[in-house]
């Protein structure tokens, strides 16, 4: 069995490598809808240094990051959230579970927000498997290249003391 394994991207010796070999896949959509016309400083940009690299084994298998949402509302978050194409969808979920446990465990945590492409099936079938409400869609929402495909809005409310 392989094991699952979180870590803090800046706290990984290899981490800025294995963030790139992420990437090396076309829709590896973290934080950004055009991955492959970005350079490697501008992909490295949008991975924070506590964002959280999933390795499956020594293999790197994706990235999870809580942004927080405003300063208003400590409790709040913007998940961002993507595994290989190489990762099924149970182990994702309960990777980004798990690191949703810990996330609770340091603080109040009252609203997870997620937004993925509609046209992205992992995105999506991960945000079902995740337990996320669909809240709404943006259609027509213009893609690289000038296609165009609508924006799905996920959240989950927890209450005080439920566990993530």
């Amino acid at each position: 069995m392989t094991t699952t394994s979180l870590a803090k991207v800046a706290a990984d010796p290899d981490g800025r490598r294995a963030v790139a070999e992420l990437f090396t896949e076309p829709d590896f959509f973290f934080r950004s809808t055009i991955p492959d016309l970005l350079c490697a400083a501008e992909l490295h940009a949008l991975v924070p240094g506590d964002a959280l690299l999933c390795r499956r084994g020594a293999r790197p298998a994706g990235l999870i990051w809580f942004e927080p949402v405003a300063a208003g509302y400590p409790a709040h978050f913007q998940l961002h959230v993507r595994f290989s194409r190489a990762c099924g969808t149970e182990v994702a979920a309960e990777a980004t579970r798990r690191a949703l446990r810990e996330l609770a465990a340091g603080r109040p945590l009252h609203r997870i927000s997620h937004e993925v492409g509609a046209a992205d099936r992992c995105g999506v079938d991960l945000a079902g498997a995740l337990g996320l409400d669909l809240e709404g869609a943006v259609p027509d929402l213009v893609a690289a290249g000038g296609g165009r495909g609508p924006r799905n809005y996920y959240a989950k409310l927890y209450r005080e003391h439920e566990d993530a």
